[in-house]
């Protein structure tokens, strides 16, 4: 770009009186020179797309349902596990560079980011706080780390319970078996097309 912008012709910028002249002039040197190094690339967006998702997520998310499709269970299994790590890293770092800057910035976009981030599908519309001094301040700060907690580690780390721990909990009898007419009633209204996955 630099080097297409060091030998385009800029007279037209120069020998311009008026200002807004000038301007597109300008704009139209820029626009060759972008046009040239860096052409138009069209990539696929949906209304429903989530902040977060990119396109590369959503080529690893069709070779998944292609395997699925075509039966290929273990490259579907491998794919759906790295879609999955694909996501959670994509909502990592939308959060890291979106949504924390947000937090001082602009409270009304912060809370739509960690709404987005939620994955609830409707916003509350209206809700209005009364000015309650210092204690709705300190309600605020415990609202938004209670949103920005489960964000700060990626990974989670949760104890495996002991069977002498559950033991009591645990039924000394097998649980029922399905009949194979409710197994075939399951089947049949599965959609073998469709794959199921975390996105």
């Amino acid at each position: 770009l630099k080097l297409r912008l060091s030998r385009s012709v800029w007279d037209a910028v120069y020998e311009a009186e008026d200002v807004d002249d000038k301007v597109s002039s300008f704009n139209g040197v820029i626009s060759q020179a972008l046009d040239g190094c860096m052409p138009l690339k069209s990539i696929r967006l949906h209304p429903t797309d989530k902040p977060w998702m990119t396109p590369n997520i959503k080529a690893k998310i069709k070779l998944r349902q292609r395997a699925f499709t075509r039966g290929n269970m273990p490259q579907y299994n491998l794919l759906s596990a790295q879609v999955e790590d694909m996501i959670r890293k994509a909502k990592s770092n939308y959060y890291q560079n979106k949504a924390k800057t947000f937090r001082t910035s602009d409270p009304a976009k912060w809370y739509k980011a960690i709404y987005n981030l939620s994955g609830v599908s409707s916003q509350h519309e209206g809700l209005t706080v009364n000015s309650m001094g210092s204690e709705a301040a300190l309600i605020a700060e415990k609202i938004q780390i209670s949103f920005t907690e489960p964000w700060k580690a990626l990974i989670i780390t949760t104890s495996i319970l002991q069977l002498d721990e559950v033991e009591s909990l645990l039924k000394n009898y097998p649980p029922p078996l399905p009949s194979i007419g409710q197994i075939k009633s399951v089947l049949n209204h599965l959609n073998h097309s469709k794959a199921m996955g975390a996105d």
